[in-house]
């Protein structure tokens, strides 16, 4: 049970480690839609789910929880991390947003190069 324990341990210091359980959970849903066991995981998605909180009942099927709440916790996180980025991260400096920024819109001559590559011209 240890290394297994140990393994577990220095795969979530990975960087990579939640987008990769983000994958492999892709993965295996869409495995699970598309085999014999389709009406279960239809069925596990329609389990319904509430919150109640008083008077406040919020019940919606577990699809509409991961639609609903999961989703905007993920776009949370994304900008957390964008905005951590943009303060003390690579993108913090205001040359590296001005090099990013005419790269993109193709000022940059070698990008101008590569777009004229791409035109045939």
């Amino acid at each position: 049970m240890p290394i297994i324990s140990q393994a577990l341990t220095r795969f979530f210091k990975l960087e990579a480690a939640a987008g990769l359980l983000l994958i492999a959970s892709a993965l295996l849903a869409f495995i699970i839609s598309n085999s014999p066991w389709e009406s279960w995981y239809a069925g596990f998605l329609n389990l319904p789910g509430q919150i109640r909180l008083g008077p406040l009942n919020i019940a919606k099927p577990l699809l509409l929880w991961i639609n609903d709440f999961w989703m905007a916790l993920f776009f949370l996180l994304v900008g957390l991390e964008i905005k951590r980025e943009l303060m003390e991260g690579s993108l913090a400096s205001a040359s590296r947003w001005y090099c990013l920024a005419r790269a993109r819109w193709g000022h940059d001559p070698a990008g101008t190069d590569l777009h004229g590559i791409q035109l045939g011209r």
